[in-house]
């Protein structure tokens, strides 16, 4: 129970605060145990582990109970309360992490089993042969059993070599603040964005005449009383809390101060949100910059930006770094689609395949499905059709979308207009099933 409050408390991210409620989420959340159970261990150390357990109900029934009320409360009963939001390897990456305390005990439990099953191997081979034999035979079958875990240790080791100096992470942090302008205010959200960008502004102190925010925060008393101590320029207006995070960024929007964001927070009418990069910066309409003038913008901070993949994701996607893919990803994604409502198509088309060369895990569906549309734009059905492939591929669930752009591919592109209406045939019928299911919830 106490994990779970700490849970409660941890950075933005809440297990179960926005989904994991149903019986059905929290199942696979359970499942997702045993699968991570069979994929770290294999099958030789679940084996093992259950020859452990079932030596200990022989022989030693207080410690069977004893192991198996504590893994199965810091097991599967933990992750069903928790029910952990699994959407992404930044998600599994959480999740895993909770997977050590009952590891502990399957540890000991692995270890037992392997040393009954030595024991059984002596006691076989005693009568048959001679002291010297039957030691060198052992040995043969510890080894043997021991080459998957040291094996596995060598492929980890190799993944995680290099880890402590790698700065994927902190020049992330960089990249953000440096797509700010002087004296500005960083309203940030999201965990990965939010705490590189304060472990490189408060940490290593760079860009001290930025103030970097926690947005969801803001409102509250407590987090004022810090922000203006350190801050005492910025203004803090005389709002409620719906209204306090669109007033403080009007009051506070100035020649000398601009407000960012790497989200879409709400905001006044007459005021837009301006992708810069890697955040939006807050613009009243009176100030709207040209289609022209703002990619130029853009593209002088994108070129100075340092390239995610050249660090240790070259080679391995580590489930809590990878989510440093998706930030660049979001960036390429947003100012494809504000290319594409200024009628900029090509190079719109070139921001979406920037974000899908990233391949992060939250953007490379929406960033395929842009990259097929633009494709489509200028009549390229192959490339439109591979594109959809692959945003199919990695969708989580089945998405109309998909079926009414290949039905626009085939009929509008290729002239198939059997095929077309086929497929829109399909996408209907998806679209009723949807909203059926909306209906009975």
């Amino acid at each position: 129970m106490c994990i779970v409050t700490v849970l409660a408390d941890y950075g933005t991210f809440v297990s179960g605060g926005s989904i994991g409620h149903s019986l059905r989420e929290r199942t696979i959340a359970v499942s997702a145990y045993f699968t991570f159970l069979v994929t770290d261990w294999s099958w030789v150390g679940v084996i093992l582990a259950v020859t452990g357990v079932a030596a200990w109900y022989r022989n030693l029934r207080p410690w069977f109970i004893t192991w198996m009320i504590a893994v199965f409360f810091l097991g599967p009963a933990f992750f069903f309360y928790a029910s952990f939001p699994l959407a992404n390897r930044f998600t599994l990456g959480t999740y895993e992490r909770f997977l050590l305390p009952s590891y502990l005990f399957i540890a000991i439990a692995v270890g037992c089993g392997l040393s009954w099953l030595l024991d059984r191997v002596k006691t076989v081979l005693t009568h048959r042969l001679t002291g010297g034999k039957i030691k060198a035979t052992v040995l043969l079958v510890f080894v043997t059993f021991m080459v998957y875990p040291v094996s596995m240790g060598g492929v980890t080791l190799w993944r995680f070599w290099g880890l402590p100096q790698d700065r994927t992470a902190e020049n992330l942090g960089r990249d953000i603040l440096a797509t700010a302008k002087p004296n500005s205010v960083l309203l940030l959200s999201q965990d990965t964005t939010l705490f590189t960008t304060q472990y490189v502004r408060y940490g290593l102190r760079v860009r001290g005449d930025t103030a970097v925010i926690h947005a969801s925060r803001l409102a509250t008393p407590d987090y004022q009383i810090v922000l203006k101590k350190h801050f005492p320029r910025l203004l803090f207006p005389d709002a409620p809390p719906a209204r306090f995070s669109a007033e403080f960024i009007k009051v506070n929007s100035t020649a000398s101060t601009r407000v960012y964001s790497n989200i879409i927070l709400p905001i006044d009418k007459g005021w837009y949100w301006v992708p810069r990069g890697l955040l939006y910066e807050a613009v009243p309409y009176a100030e709207l910059p040209g289609a022209e003038d703002m990619y130029a913008s853009y593209l002088a901070t994108a070129t100075a930006m340092h390239n995610p993949l050249s660090g240790i994701l070259s080679r391995y996607p580590h489930l809590m770094l990878s989510d440093v893919l998706d930030v660049y990803a979001a960036g390429h994604i947003a100012m494809g689609k504000t290319l594409m409502r200024a009628e900029k198509w090509e190079e719109a088309r070139r921001e979406f395949a920037a974000a899908v060369a990233l391949s992060g895990d939250s953007s490379l569906t929406e960033s395929l499905e842009l990259l097929a549309l633009s494709h489509l734009y200028f009549k390229d059905c192959t490339n439109a059709l591979d594109a959809l492939a692959r945003a199919k591929q990695h969708a989580f669930v089945p998405s109309p979308l998909h079926l009414r752009m290949e039905s626009a591919a085939y009929g509008e592109c290729l002239g198939d207009e059997k095929r077309a209406r086929e497929l829109f045939s399909e996408y209907e019928k998806l679209e009723r099933q949807s909203e059926e299911s909306l209906e009975v919830l």
